[in-house]
């Protein structure tokens, strides 16, 4: 999940450009040793400066950050995987931001082989990491039942196939409800919508740094210890 103010060179350290940034990423695919079928995008939305290579997708949107570019990047996955002619239960849909590094691999051989079907993975967002404020989980929320909901921190997670499914096709609450904190309303969602996920809690560091200080070289070289 890249955007316009995001790819500013500014906003990365070590002066990492937003060209490099991109090229990072795709440096990671050469590591990656695993028989999942990783398939890695870029999203944006429309804006002045288009991105036209092939691994990057611009939605029919305008570039922002909690306007939507979530819901309509999870409606495009969802799409997408529903035209692969093979099937499979764990099949996922993962968000991360472009400041955050992923030891594929770690995660694709040591926690993938492992989630259950309509599994929601991440690093949790209860009431106390939220903020405290009027529009965060309830107290002692924990998963959901009753009124009790959280939801996943931005910088990585993953809905299975048959969650973000059913958020985008079996739902009117998603799209009717598109607008404010992006990764805080598909917590929203799935409480409306689909209360039987697997909720698998994993810190920042077991598998994924998110960090504004992540350079370059952690993404293409990342282990569990920089974070």
């Amino acid at each position: 999940d890249w955007s316009s103010d995001v790819c500013s060179s500014d906003l990365f350290p070590s002066h990492d450009t937003p060209v490099e940034r991109l090229n990072a990423f795709r440096n990671t695919f050469f590591n990656i040793s695993t028989n999942v079928n990783l398939i890695f995008k870029f999203v944006q939305g429309k804006s002045e400066k288009q991105n036209i290579e092939t691994d990057v997708i611009v939605l029919n949107i305008s570039e922002n950050m909690n306007d939507g570019k979530t819901y309509h990047w999870f409606e495009y996955g969802v799409k997408f995987l529903s035209e692969f002619a093979s099937y499979h239960k764990l099949n996922g849909i993962v968000k991360m931001d472009i400041d955050c590094a992923v030891d594929w691999n770690r995660f694709l051989n040591v926690f993938f082989p492992f989630l259950n079907e309509n599994y929601y993975i991440g690093r949790v967002n209860d009431l106390t990491i939220c903020g405290g404020a009027s529009h965060c989980p309830p107290q002692d929320c924990n998963g959901f039942y009753d009124n009790c909901w959280i939801y996943m921190s931005g910088g990585w997670y993953s809905l299975n196939y048959n969650v973000a499914h059913s958020l985008i096709f079996n739902c009117k609450f998603p799209k009717q409800n598109i607008y404010g904190p992006e990764d805080l309303m598909v917590g929203k969602w799935i409480q409306n919508c689909f209360k039987n996920v697997s909720i698998f809690n994993v810190k920042n560091g077991d598998f994924f740094c998110h960090d504004n200080s992540i350079t370059n070289n952690i993404i293409i070289n990342f282990n569990n210890n920089q974070c």
